[in-house]
């Protein structure tokens, strides 16, 4: 058993099929790896029976805790949220799609205490994305270290956060780039990190990453990165 205690946030748009077994394999996962933990699920402004999954989860575990965001947030602001009402040593944030199967959670989980970020990398990054988002997602990581002179593996990985750090940060809730903008200032503050290899699950393969809005989104988001951390400041690892 860890001698951490964990906060685990679930955000979920419309997830109704496949919450329950994201759910479920968490909470198991959890009961046989931590002492202490909490599961934070937060609905964000779903319209399916999302929500009625939710309470159901919460009625038979009292470690687990429901957010109900009347409107629909995103996942940055909701992460935030989570954070806010975390009471664990660390974070993890975990996608209510099961985007991070519960066995590369697993792999990770060793790991916590070795440094103040745990940052996974999906070694099947190419399998589990089309050729268009592949290409997307490794411009976008290629660019971010070489503007900010880093040598990560991947910036959207769901890393686990030491939540002394996380949560005074500021950081912005929109756009998908908040996980990077977390991870840049972390790092460039003086924060460790070990980077993991797991196993992503499988995506759609029909994509349309390499339409004209999606490469504007990438460069705009490290246009916002460039001014919010100036590249002139030191870093530590």
């Amino acid at each position: 058993m860890s001698n951490f205690s964990i906060s685990i946030i679930i955000p979920a748009l419309n997830e109704e099929e496949i919450l329950p077994s994201v759910v479920f394999d968490t909470l198991a996962l959890a009961k046989s790896k931590f002492t202490d933990f909490e599961i934070i699920l937060i609905n964000d402004g779903s319209i399916d029976s999302t929500p009625t999954v939710m309470d159901s989860f919460c009625q038979d575990e009292p470690r687990i805790s429901v957010i109900h965001n009347a409107k629909n947030l995103g996942f940055g602001a909701s992460y935030r949220l989570g954070v806010s009402r975390a009471k664990g040593d660390y974070i993890i944030l975990l996608c209510g799609d099961g985007g991070l199967p519960i066995t590369s959670l697993d792999k990770l989980i060793p790991y916590i205490g070795t440094a103040d970020i745990v940052i996974p990398w999906m070694k099947n990054l190419k399998m589990i994305k089309s050729n268009g988002r592949y290409l997307l997602s490794r411009t976008y990581t290629k660019l971010l270290n070489l503007f900010f002179n880093l040598d990560l593996h991947y910036y959207n990985g769901l890393p686990i956060h030491k939540a002394s750090l996380i949560k005074p940060l500021p950081y912005s809730d929109s756009g998908f780039g908040f996980q990077a903008e977390i991870l840049i200032k972390l790092i460039r503050s003086g924060a460790t990190y070990v980077q993991v290899g797991v196993e992503g699950a499988e995506e759609s393969q029909q994509s349309d990453a390499l339409n004209i809005k999606n490469w504007l989104r990438i460069f705009s988001t490290i246009s916002a990165l460039l001014v919010l951390i100036p590249k002139s400041k030191s870093i530590k690892k």
